[in-house]
């Protein structure tokens, strides 16, 4: 009878201690990602064709008027910038806690959001407005995922700030009025945000969005 309670006792506590192991070491299970850093030179496009100027004031929202002036230039500036693409994501088979993991789905570049600056002058001469700015990442949504989930899941820190910066010139002639205006350059993240339950499959808890600065885009006018 003594040895069926010992037997009895060392079954309860092996299940104990695997159970305090197995917490220990899946209790924050969620996948891991791989990730190479990848260093994105500078890149600069002048845009001043009037059909050209027409499709990327409509892609990225920047009127073709501004207090009266016409829209003469585009200019976009991504700044140099190192980046990380995840190579693989690890998921883990199995957890005791539930879990938040990110899926990306797609990026793209979108301006003209917000105005940075504002700047007008009088020709003859030149105008110039600099922009020189840490910006933070406009984050929409995560349906419950941790700002610490969500960055790895799109290989960057959706908490930090992030610079700006460069320069716009303008040459004006004789009784010109000139209007330069700065906007934020952003790449924008598409993803879900998907859901592992202890038991059952994992599912999608929703659609997101993450706004990372990367540079700026200046739109001069001429009226």
């Amino acid at each position: 009878m003594k040895n069926m309670k010992k037997i009895k006792f060392l079954g309860v506590l092996s299940v104990f201690i695997v159970a305090i192991l197995g917490t220990t070491l899946f209790m924050n299970a969620a996948p891991q990602v791989e990730t190479k850093t990848v260093t994105i030179p500078k890149q600069e496009k002048v845009i001043t064709d009037t059909e050209e100027l027409q499709s990327y004031s409509k892609q990225f929202k920047i009127p073709l008027t501004s207090d009266g002036g016409k829209l003469q230039e585009i200019r976009i500036v991504t700044n140099a910038r190192t980046e990380k693409e995840i190579v693989r994501t690890i998921t883990p088979q199995w957890a005791l806690n539930p879990y938040y993991s990110i899926v990306q789905k797609g990026t793209s570049d979108v301006c003209g959001i917000e105005v940075l600056h504002q700047t007008s002058g009088v020709g003859p001469g030149s105008i110039s407005q600099q922009v020189n700015e840490q910006l933070a990442v406009k984050l929409g949504s995560t349906f419950g995922a941790s700002s610490g989930v969500i960055s790895m899941g799109l290989s960057f820190d959706v908490t930090k700030t992030y610079g700006v910066t460069d320069v716009q010139l303008m040459t004006l002639a004789a009784g010109q009025v000139g209007l330069i205006k700065s906007f934020t350059m952003y790449k924008l993240h598409r993803f879900d945000v998907m859901y592992t339950p202890v038991v059952g499959n994992t599912y999608k808890k929703g659609s997101s969005e993450a706004l990372k600065p990367i540079g700026v885009c200046f739109a001069t006018y001429v009226y």
